[in-house]
């Protein structure tokens, strides 16, 4: 420890890499292999590329095609485009004829393209009567369902 000589407070603090233990001493802060001491220097944080795990930091296995996200202080591993998470696995997202990735976040990966539509997880063909032509706005938005069409 070293004397601060404030008027307020103990009058002493710990040197960088200690933390106080009550009134009257100073402790080590043990960092685990993977981490390192933040810059209050009274805690610990792991490394990019490790988990902490109670007192510890875990490397993190990365699975074929993925890759290490990190955000507040927390690591862990997303799945590249084009494949979802699967098993502590990445495994690839099976688009059908005639469809396309997609970037929602719930509900099928994949979308139709324009003139087919999903039925039973493939895209058929949208077969327009003699003098229609084929629009694309939503059934949905329509207050139509597809069996009225």
């Amino acid at each position: 420890a070293y004397a601060t000589n404030r008027a307020y407070g103990l009058g002493w603090d710990c040197f960088h890499g200690f933390r106080r233990t009550g009134e009257t001493g100073c402790a080590d802060v043990v960092v685990p292999e993977g981490g390192f001491l933040d810059p209050s220097s009274e805690r610990w944080h792991c490394l990019r590329g490790f988990a902490k795990l109670d007192d510890a930091c875990q490397k993190i296995v990365l699975p074929a095609n993925a890759y290490l996200e990190h955000s507040l202080h927390v690591s862990t591993w997303v799945c590249e485009r084009g494949f979802k998470a699967k098993d502590n696995s990445c495994v690839a997202i099976e688009v059908p004829v005639n469809a396309y990735l997609n970037t929602s976040s719930y509900g099928l990966p994949w979308t139709c393209e324009r003139g087919f539509r999903e039925k039973d997880g493939q895209c058929e063909a949208v077969v327009s009567p003699a003098n229609a032509y084929f629009e694309d706005v939503s059934l949905h938005e329509n207050g139509l369902k597809l069996d009225e069409v």
